[in-house]
C-alpha cells in the first residue's frame, strides 16, 4: 500500500510542476476597456464686427456676423429692450445682420445666440454724433498682443495730428492719427479716447484677457533607453483553479503518508531475547562443550 501511495504522490507532484508557468509563457489577461479621451476644449460662439470698431458715426453701416450657424443676433438698447435682428432693425442674413444706416439710438449691447442657446461675448457699440471717434478693438484683447488705436475725423479724410488719452491722462500724440500699445497686460485695461484739435471723442473700454498660450520650449533629442522589464504576469482564474486541482491530491497523499508512518512508528517492537533451552537439552549441550574442549586440548 505504501508503494502505491508513493507512486500517486510522485505523479501528482510531477503534474503540479508541469503546470507551473514558464518564463517564456504568455498569460491571458482580462481585457481592459480602452481609455476614452474627451475633448474638453471650450467651444465659444464668436461675434465679429466689420469694420472692426467699437465706435461709429451716425449714418455709418456695419455688419455683425456669428461663427455658429444658424444663429441670431440680439440687440439690447440702452433703455433695456432686447430685439433680434430683422424685428424692426437690421437685415438678417446667414447668421449675420447688416445695418446700412446707424442711428444714435442703435448704441447698445450686441451678441450672437445659436439655436442651442450658446451665446457669444457681449460687445458694446457706441454711435456718436461727434466729429471725432476712436477706433479700438471691440472684442477683448489677449495679453502680450499689440493694440492699435486710430483717431478718425468725420470731416477730414487725410492724416491729421491726434492726441490719445487713457482716462484723462495724455499717453501720446501722433501725426498720422494712429497709435500702438505694445504688449498689453491686464493693467492696461481702462477707458481710452482721442482728440483732434478741439474735438474730443467718446471713451471706449479696452478689455484685456489672460493669455492661454504658453511659449514654445526647446526640445532635447530623445536618448536611447533600455526597455523596461516586463512586469510579472498575473495568473488567470482558470490557471489558479488548475493549480488547486493538481495540488490538492499532492497534499492529501502527503497527509496519508504521514499518518501511515506515524502508526507504524507507534507499534510494539519485535522481541529479540531468546528463551533458555529445556533441562534435557541443557545436559546434552554441556557434554558437547566438554568434548570439544578435550579435543582441542589434545
Amino acid at each position: 500500500m505504501e508503494e502505491a501511495l508513493c507512486l500517486l504522490c510522485l505523479s501528482s507532484l510531477l503534474m503540479f510542476a508541469s503546470q507551473q508557468q514558464q518564463p517564456g509563457d504568455k498569460e491571458l489577461l482580462p481585457l481592459l476597456p480602452t481609455s476614452t479621451y474627451w475633448d474638453t476644449s471650450p467651444s465659444h460662439q464668436l461675434i465679429t464686427v466689420r469694420p472692426s470698431s467699437s465706435q461709429f458715426f451716425s449714418g455709418d453701416s456695419v455688419t455683425l456676423s456669428c461663427d455658429l450657424h444658424p444663429s441670431n443676433i440680439t440687440w439690447r438698447s440702452r433703455d433695456g429692450r432686447e430685439v433680434q435682428c430683422g424685428h424692426g432693425w437690421g437685415e438678417p442674413g446667414n447668421s449675420s445682420c447688416y445695418i446700412h444706416y446707424l442711428f444714435i439710438l442703435d448704441s447698445g449691447v450686441y451678441w450672437c445666440e445659436s439655436r442651442d442657446g450658446e451665446t457669444s461675448e457681449r460687445i458694446n457699440i457706441t454711435i456718436t454724433d461727434s466729429s471725432v471717434l476712436l477706433q479700438s478693438p471691440v472684442l477683448p484683447v489677449m495679453e502680450r498682443q499689440n493694440v492699435s488705436l486710430r483717431c478718425r475725423s468725420k470731416n477730414a479724410s487725410s492724416n491729421h495730428t491726434a492726441s490719445f488719452y487713457r482716462g484723462s491722462a495724455l499717453i501720446g500724440t501722433s501725426t498720422s492719427g494712429h497709435m500702438t500699445l505694445p504688449g498689453v497686460s491686464r493693467s492696461d485695461e481702462d477707458f481710452y479716447s482721442c482728440s483732434i484739435s478741439d474735438a474730443q471723442s467718446e471713451s471706449s473700454w479696452i478689455s484685456i484677457t489672460a493669455s492661454t498660450l504658453t511659449p514654445p520650449t526647446a526640445q532635447t533629442p530623445p536618448t536611447a533607453q533600455t526597455p523596461p522589464a516586463d512586469p510579472a504576469p498575473l495568473m488567470s482564474p482558470v490557471r489558479v483553479i488548475c493549480h488547486l486541482v493538481v495540488f490538492c491530491p499532492y497534499c492529501i497523499c502527503t497527509l496519508i503518508m504521514m499518518s501511515v508512518c506515524r502508526r507504524t512508528g507507534s507499534s510494539s517492537p519485535v522481541s529479540m531475547v531468546m528463551s533458555p533451552p529445556a533441562q534435557g537439552l541443557e545436559d546434552d549441550y554441556d557434554d558437547v562443550i566438554a568434548d570439544v574442549t578435550t579435543e582441542h586440548q589434545l
